[in-house]
């Protein structure tokens, strides 16, 4: 079990005003805006912590839980601690809030993808129908360039891919379906 003090970088015998302005102090260095995996986790600790700090009934069920635990940890040397962090029930809740929380972050992106896309496609139709070419041809043009150009900013391929080779293969599809768009308007003003 990780030390909930140590995580907001107070002492055992911090006031209340003392565990609050440490929380704030660490949400702010670690807000998940960023997107940064390992600020996120650092993020969500950090609210589990003053969560538990903050309560003086759960502050003081936690102290006690210290002692034993502090005892445990001197009599016992071979097993690491971490082991002892995964399998803990406050460990598996805070695992089953991150991955909540990057399932609803992942839904936003993709409505963000695909309302983007839309929009660029009825844009795209209606630019063709007025340029003179055929609107539905229009439309899946401008969708293949807002899918390009929303895909990037809204997905890390790194998340998608772990090899460079894929992610590398990604983004040059992603691309050539933009140079298609593209090219079907150069195309139509063109003609």
């Amino acid at each position: 079990m990780e030390d909930h003090y140590k995580i907001l970088g107070i002492d055992r015998d911090a006031k209340p005003e003392e565990v609050k302005k440490a929380y704030f102090v660490m949400a702010k260095k670690y807000h998940p805006d960023s997107g940064d995996e390992t600020e996120i986790k650092k993020f969500h600790e950090v609210a589990e912590a003053y969560k538990v700090l903050s309560d003086k009934d759960s502050r003081k069920a936690y102290d006690s839980s210290l002692k034993p635990l502090d005892e445990g940890l001197k009599k016992v040397e071979s097993e690491p601690v971490h082991k002892s962090a995964h399998t803990s029930k406050r460990a598996s809740y805070r695992d089953v809030e991150l991955k909540a929380f990057h399932r609803n972050r992942f839904k936003k992106a993709v409505f963000r993808v695909a309302g983007f896309s839309l929009l660029i496609g009825l844009i795209g139709y209606f630019a063709a129908v007025i340029i003179g070419g055929a609107g539905l041809s229009g439309g899946i043009a401008g969708f293949l360039i807002g899918f390009s150009l929303s895909i990037h900013k809204n997905f890390k391929v790194e998340s998608f891919f772990d090899s460079k080779k894929k992610q590398k293969t990604f983004r040059i599809f992603t691309w050539v379906l933009f140079l298609i768009g593209l090219g079907y308007f150069v195309w139509l003003i063109a003609s």
